[in-house]
């Protein structure tokens, strides 16, 4: 799948865990809202501090597990479902923030693949390189 940027001021985010779905939904919330892509591959956002409260009772499952499209809704945030493997960007994007496993092998993948396409910025959450380069 390849994707293309509809404005300047544009946003790709790969993967949508706290940071990845904060961040689009607070950029989402801006007046001069910028175009924002979500990419994840999991239809599902799960809030693990709830698992106990569902495995209880206490809680219903999709309000520790709603989907991404239920909680961007009229958000105006394109929701890709997919990962780095069988998704292309065809234009450049102002920033790319990354929020996936946080592991050598998948940020070492996402930044090969997409760090050529952001023109200003990449910005990772959550993330340690544990004493190995991830860009050479």
């Amino acid at each position: 799948m390849s994707l293309k940027s509809s404005k300047s001021g544009s946003v790709v985010i790969v993967g949508g865990g706290f940071g990845g779905l904060t961040t689009a939904l607070s950029l989402s919330s801006c007046k001069e809202r910028p175009s924002i892509i979500l990419i994840e591959p999991r239809p599902r956002f799960v809030f693990s501090p709830f698992l106990y409260e569902l495995l209880s009772e206490e809680l219903e499952s999709w309000e520790v597990a709603p989907s991404y499209r239920s909680l961007l809704a009229s958000r105006g945030v394109v929701l890709i479902n997919g990962s780095v493997e069988n998704v292309d960007l065809e234009e450049k994007f102002d920033c790319i923030f990354f929020d996936t496993d946080h592991t050598y092998e998948q940020l070492s993948a996402e930044i090969k693949k997409y760090s050529p396409k952001a023109n200003n910025w990449l910005i990772f959450h959550d993330t340690s390189r544990f004493g190995k380069v991830l860009i050479p």
